[in-house]
């Protein structure tokens, strides 16, 4: 009984000890070390926008047309492709999601988009490759005050895969970082 007792207590020992152990190395980081801080952006992405299939069945892109050095305080024209062989639904909005990374609190805020968006139905992308639709414009307007100093935003667009002549309950999503000039 004596020897089930040191057994029992040195083995709580061992596993409080890995538990501290990686309890500490979850949070901490070297600041010279520039992987931590990008590890952390991206887990705090895929925690707020949970999508598997992100930037795999669509494509977010900068359209042809935009200036490749888009401007705080002006629109934003993107392009939303389809990347596979089956539909794909989007709300009129395309689901869009504006946000910034807050390094400070190691979390992405939402932005305001002044775009309205109106039209009579939603958006259905044809297969890549199989019809004139398979792919369409968004535009994103950034609710942002020029301070004079560069913005990097990453536009989230998210719908789902159509199937039998109905949105599925599949989500995919796209995303695309942006620095806006001021």
């Amino acid at each position: 009984m004596k020897i089930y007792k040191i057994y029992k207590s040195s083995y709580l020992i061992t596993l409080l000890t890995i538990a501290v152990a990686l309890i500490g190395c979850v949070r901490t980081h070297s600041p010279s070390t520039k992987v931590a801080p990008e590890l952390n952006r991206e887990v705090a992405f895929a925690t707020g926008v949970p999508i598997i299939e992100m930037n795999t069945i669509i494509k977010l892109k900068l359209a042809a047309e935009q200036d490749n050095n888009p401007k705080i305080g002006s629109f934003v024209d993107l392009t939303v492709e389809n990347q596979s062989a089956k539909r794909v639904w989007f709300p009129v909005d395309f689901g869009n999601k504006l946000l910034l990374y807050s390094t400070q609190k190691e979390e992405w805020i939402k932005v305001e988009n002044h775009v309205i968006y109106r039209a009579v139905k939603d958006i259905i992308l044809d297969p890549k490759g199989k019809g004139l639709f398979d792919q369409d414009p968004i535009s994103v307007w950034p609710d942002l005050t020029n301070t004079g100093q560069s913005v990097n935003i990453r536009v989230v667009v998210i719908g789902k895969i159509y199937k039998d002549n109905a949105p599925s309950n599949e989500q995919v999503g796209a995303y695309i970082d942006i620095t806006l000039q001021p």
